[in-house]
């Protein structure tokens, strides 16, 4: 039975578009392997401790926080703690309303047009490396 991971998809749009793949296995294998590593990271703690309900867990790029057990057998995050190089990218980011993310692309796709460009002017040849 399948269960129904209603932030995967988003978690799979957004990895293909920064991996820049059109096939999205690749994004979904990378989403498969990020639960995988949560999961085993809350294992290990269990088999420490099995009577605990409490496993703290890795929210990247975030920060960490709480995983709890209820009573009921639902788990809740709590007492998230931000790290500080996210809030400083975060703060800055803000402050000069530019994406690092869209900066950072836009600098790579400009440099690699700069290199096949001058590629081309000495070989004759765009493409080759």
């Amino acid at each position: 039975m399948r269960i129904a991971d209603e932030s995967r998809e988003q978690w799979v749009k957004d990895l293909s578009a920064i991996l820049g793949v059109t096939d999205t296995r690749v994004a979904k294998d990378l989403y498969v392997l990020l639960k995988n590593l949560s999961c085993h990271s809350i294992l290990e703690q269990y088999l420490e401790n099995p009577d605990t309900n409490e496993f703290k867990i890795n929210i990247s790029p975030y920060g960490t926080g709480i995983l709890k057990r209820q009573e009921d057998g639902t788990f809740i995050i709590s007492d998230i703690t931000i790290c500080p190089s996210f809030l400083s990218t975060l703060l800055n980011t803000i402050l000069t309303k530019e994406s690092l993310l869209y900066r950072s692309t836009y600098e790579h796709v400009k440099s690699r047009i700069r290199y096949h460009l001058e590629n081309f002017s000495e070989s004759g040849e765009f493409y080759s490396e």
